[in-house]
Protein backbone atom coordinates (compact mmCIF):
# COMPACT_ATOMS: atom_id res chain seq x y z
CA UNK A 1 0.00 0.00 0.00
CA UNK A 2 1.55 3.24 -1.13
CA UNK A 3 1.74 6.15 1.24
CA UNK A 4 -0.33 9.26 0.75
CA UNK A 5 1.89 12.01 -0.66
CA UNK A 6 2.51 15.00 1.52
CA UNK A 7 2.67 17.20 -1.53
CA UNK A 8 3.59 17.11 -5.17
CA UNK A 9 6.72 18.63 -6.58
CA UNK A 10 6.67 19.62 -10.27
CA UNK A 11 10.10 18.01 -10.84
CA UNK A 12 10.40 15.20 -8.26
CA UNK A 13 6.79 14.16 -8.26
CA UNK A 14 4.97 12.97 -5.13
CA UNK A 15 6.81 13.75 -1.89
CA UNK A 16 6.11 11.01 0.69
CA UNK A 17 8.68 11.85 3.42
CA UNK A 18 10.27 14.97 4.73
CA UNK A 19 13.03 15.07 7.38
CA UNK A 20 14.56 18.35 8.46
CA UNK A 21 13.73 19.92 5.17
CA UNK A 22 14.97 16.96 3.12
CA UNK A 23 12.25 15.69 0.86
CA UNK A 24 11.96 12.09 -0.35
CA UNK A 25 10.02 11.34 -3.49
CA UNK A 26 8.38 8.01 -4.34
CA UNK A 27 9.07 7.49 -8.01
CA UNK A 28 9.58 4.30 -9.96
CA UNK A 29 13.13 3.68 -11.15
CA UNK A 30 13.69 3.99 -14.90
CA UNK A 31 13.53 0.72 -16.81
CA UNK A 32 16.98 1.26 -18.33
CA UNK A 33 18.48 1.66 -14.83
CA UNK A 34 16.83 -1.54 -13.55
CA UNK A 35 17.96 -3.46 -16.65
CA UNK A 36 21.55 -2.26 -16.23
CA UNK A 37 21.53 -3.18 -12.54
CA UNK A 38 20.28 -6.75 -13.06
CA UNK A 39 22.61 -7.36 -16.03
CA UNK A 40 25.55 -6.23 -13.87
CA UNK A 41 24.53 -8.60 -11.07
CA UNK A 42 24.21 -11.57 -13.44
CA UNK A 43 27.55 -10.78 -15.11
CA UNK A 44 29.30 -10.46 -11.75
CA UNK A 45 28.01 -13.83 -10.54
CA UNK A 46 28.98 -15.54 -13.81
CA UNK A 47 32.46 -14.00 -13.78
CA UNK A 48 33.00 -15.03 -10.16
CA UNK A 49 31.92 -18.57 -11.02
CA UNK A 50 34.10 -19.21 -14.06
CA UNK A 51 37.13 -16.95 -13.59
CA UNK A 52 40.27 -17.96 -11.63
CA UNK A 53 40.57 -16.69 -8.11
CA UNK A 54 42.62 -13.63 -7.32
CA UNK A 55 44.97 -15.83 -5.33
CA UNK A 56 45.52 -18.16 -8.27
CA UNK A 57 46.13 -15.24 -10.62
CA UNK A 58 48.67 -13.85 -8.17
CA UNK A 59 50.40 -17.23 -7.79
CA UNK A 60 50.56 -17.70 -11.56
CA UNK A 61 52.05 -14.25 -12.09
CA UNK A 62 54.59 -14.65 -9.29
CA UNK A 63 55.51 -18.16 -10.47
CA UNK A 64 56.27 -16.75 -13.91
CA UNK A 65 58.60 -14.16 -12.39
CA UNK A 66 60.24 -16.52 -9.90
CA UNK A 67 60.96 -19.16 -12.53
CA UNK A 68 62.94 -16.59 -14.50
CA UNK A 69 65.51 -16.23 -11.72
CA UNK A 70 66.14 -13.97 -8.77
CA UNK A 71 66.85 -14.76 -5.15
CA UNK A 72 65.87 -18.20 -3.90
CA UNK A 73 63.66 -17.81 -0.83
CA UNK A 74 61.45 -20.07 1.26
CA UNK A 75 58.33 -18.08 0.39
CA UNK A 76 59.14 -18.08 -3.32
CA UNK A 77 59.63 -21.84 -3.51
CA UNK A 78 56.45 -22.49 -1.52
CA UNK A 79 54.54 -20.21 -3.88
CA UNK A 80 55.90 -22.13 -6.87
CA UNK A 81 54.49 -25.30 -5.30
CA UNK A 82 51.01 -23.74 -5.63
CA UNK A 83 51.35 -23.16 -9.37
CA UNK A 84 50.01 -26.14 -11.38
CA UNK A 85 52.21 -25.52 -14.44
CA UNK A 86 55.38 -25.34 -12.35
CA UNK A 87 54.47 -28.47 -10.37
CA UNK A 88 53.72 -30.35 -13.61
CA UNK A 89 57.16 -29.45 -14.98
CA UNK A 90 58.74 -30.59 -11.72
CA UNK A 91 56.83 -33.87 -11.79
CA UNK A 92 57.95 -34.59 -15.36
CA UNK A 93 61.54 -33.80 -14.39
CA UNK A 94 61.30 -36.08 -11.36
CA UNK A 95 60.01 -39.03 -13.40
CA UNK A 96 62.73 -38.47 -16.00
CA UNK A 97 65.72 -38.11 -13.70
CA UNK A 98 64.94 -39.12 -10.12
CA UNK A 99 62.89 -42.35 -10.04
CA UNK A 100 65.98 -44.58 -10.26
CA UNK A 101 67.18 -43.42 -6.85
CA UNK A 102 63.99 -42.25 -5.17
CA UNK A 103 61.36 -44.58 -6.64
CA UNK A 104 58.38 -44.11 -8.94
CA UNK A 105 56.33 -42.50 -6.19
CA UNK A 106 59.28 -40.97 -4.29
CA UNK A 107 58.98 -43.78 -1.76
CA UNK A 108 62.75 -44.28 -1.77
CA UNK A 109 65.01 -46.80 -3.44
CA UNK A 110 68.72 -46.18 -3.39
CA UNK A 111 67.98 -42.70 -2.13
CA UNK A 112 65.72 -41.75 0.79
CA UNK A 113 61.93 -41.56 0.91
CA UNK A 114 60.88 -38.02 -0.02
CA UNK A 115 57.29 -38.31 1.21
CA UNK A 116 57.84 -38.54 4.97
CA UNK A 117 58.73 -35.84 7.50
CA UNK A 118 62.41 -36.74 7.98
CA UNK A 119 65.19 -35.16 5.96
CA UNK A 120 68.90 -35.95 5.89
CA UNK A 121 70.07 -32.58 4.59
CA UNK A 122 67.25 -30.35 5.85
CA UNK A 123 63.56 -30.27 5.04
CA UNK A 124 63.06 -26.54 4.45
CA UNK A 125 62.39 -25.54 0.86
CA UNK A 126 65.70 -23.69 0.58
CA UNK A 127 67.56 -26.72 2.00
CA UNK A 128 65.94 -28.99 -0.58
CA UNK A 129 66.89 -26.51 -3.30
CA UNK A 130 70.51 -26.51 -2.15
CA UNK A 131 70.59 -30.31 -2.07
CA UNK A 132 69.15 -30.63 -5.58
CA UNK A 133 71.06 -27.74 -7.11
CA UNK A 134 74.49 -28.38 -5.60
CA UNK A 135 74.26 -32.10 -4.93
CA UNK A 136 75.82 -34.09 -2.10
CA UNK A 137 78.90 -35.87 -3.38
CA UNK A 138 79.39 -37.97 -0.25
CA UNK A 139 75.84 -39.35 -0.51
CA UNK A 140 75.81 -39.98 -4.25
CA UNK A 141 73.41 -37.09 -4.94
CA UNK A 142 74.24 -35.54 -8.35
CA UNK A 143 74.65 -31.82 -8.84
CA UNK A 144 71.53 -31.14 -10.90
CA UNK A 145 71.91 -27.36 -11.22
CA UNK A 146 74.29 -27.36 -14.21
CA UNK A 147 72.34 -30.21 -15.86
CA UNK A 148 68.75 -28.97 -15.51
CA UNK A 149 69.12 -25.23 -15.15
CA UNK A 150 67.79 -23.05 -12.36
CA UNK A 151 64.19 -22.84 -13.64
CA UNK A 152 63.80 -26.62 -13.79
CA UNK A 153 65.52 -27.10 -10.43
CA UNK A 154 63.01 -24.73 -8.84
CA UNK A 155 60.16 -26.62 -10.49
CA UNK A 156 61.56 -29.91 -9.21
CA UNK A 157 61.75 -28.54 -5.67
CA UNK A 158 58.17 -27.24 -6.01
CA UNK A 159 57.00 -30.75 -6.92
CA UNK A 160 58.87 -32.29 -3.99
CA UNK A 161 57.15 -29.83 -1.67
CA UNK A 162 53.76 -31.06 -2.88
CA UNK A 163 54.55 -34.69 -2.00
CA UNK A 164 56.25 -33.97 1.30
CA UNK A 165 54.36 -35.46 4.28
CA UNK A 166 52.17 -37.66 2.06
CA UNK A 167 53.85 -40.70 3.65
CA UNK A 168 53.99 -43.16 0.77
CA UNK A 169 54.95 -46.63 1.98
CA UNK A 170 58.62 -47.32 1.21
CA UNK A 171 61.97 -46.80 2.86
CA UNK A 172 61.81 -45.94 6.55
CA UNK A 173 62.46 -42.34 7.60
CA UNK A 174 66.07 -41.18 7.52
CA UNK A 175 67.69 -38.09 8.94
CA UNK A 176 66.09 -35.60 11.30
CA UNK A 177 62.43 -34.76 11.83
CA UNK A 178 61.61 -31.53 10.02
CA UNK A 179 59.35 -29.18 11.95
CA UNK A 180 58.52 -26.01 9.96
CA UNK A 181 58.64 -23.76 13.00
CA UNK A 182 60.95 -21.10 11.64
CA UNK A 183 61.62 -20.03 8.07
CA UNK A 184 65.33 -20.26 7.25
CA UNK A 185 66.93 -17.26 5.69
CA UNK A 186 68.10 -17.42 2.11
CA UNK A 187 71.57 -18.94 1.90
CA UNK A 188 71.39 -20.77 5.21
CA UNK A 189 73.35 -24.00 5.02
CA UNK A 190 71.40 -27.21 5.61
CA UNK A 191 72.24 -29.19 8.74
CA UNK A 192 75.16 -31.55 8.41
CA UNK A 193 74.20 -35.21 8.21
CA UNK A 194 75.77 -37.16 11.03
CA UNK A 195 75.06 -40.37 12.86
CA UNK A 196 77.62 -39.88 15.62
CA UNK A 197 76.03 -39.77 19.11
CA UNK A 198 76.72 -36.88 21.39
CA UNK A 199 79.21 -37.59 24.23
CA UNK A 200 77.76 -38.45 27.63
CA UNK A 201 78.34 -36.36 30.72
CA UNK A 202 80.97 -38.81 31.93
CA UNK A 203 82.82 -38.68 28.61
CA UNK A 204 82.69 -34.91 28.22
CA UNK A 205 85.64 -33.97 30.52
CA UNK A 206 87.82 -36.67 28.98
CA UNK A 207 86.93 -35.52 25.50
CA UNK A 208 87.62 -31.91 26.40
CA UNK A 209 90.94 -32.81 27.93
CA UNK A 210 91.90 -34.86 24.91
CA UNK A 211 91.05 -32.04 22.53
CA UNK A 212 92.69 -29.25 24.59
CA UNK A 213 95.93 -27.97 23.05
CA UNK A 214 99.08 -29.01 24.89
CA UNK A 215 101.40 -26.19 25.90
CA UNK A 216 105.01 -26.75 24.78
CA UNK A 217 107.68 -25.31 27.07
CA UNK A 218 111.01 -24.74 25.44
CA UNK A 219 114.04 -25.38 27.62
CA UNK A 220 116.41 -22.46 28.04
CA UNK A 221 119.76 -22.96 26.30
CA UNK A 222 122.64 -24.02 28.58
CA UNK A 223 125.72 -21.84 28.53
CA UNK A 224 128.81 -23.78 27.41
CA UNK A 225 131.88 -23.66 29.68
CA UNK A 226 135.05 -22.80 27.84
CA UNK A 227 138.32 -23.97 29.44
CA UNK A 228 141.29 -21.87 28.44
CA UNK A 229 144.21 -23.71 26.90
CA UNK A 230 147.32 -23.87 29.02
Amino acid sequence: MSEQPLKRDPIQGDIVHEYDGIEEADNALPVWWLATFFITVVFGLAYWRVSPSSRQEYVTEMASRLSEGGEVTEEGLVMLSEDPATVELGQQTFHTNCVVCHGEHAEGNIGPNLTDDHWIHGGAATHIYTTVNSGVATAGMPQWGPVLGDRTVRALVAYVLTIRDTNVAGRPPQGELYVPAATPAAGDAPPAATDAPAPTAAEAPTTAAAEAPTAVVAAAPTAATVTPSP
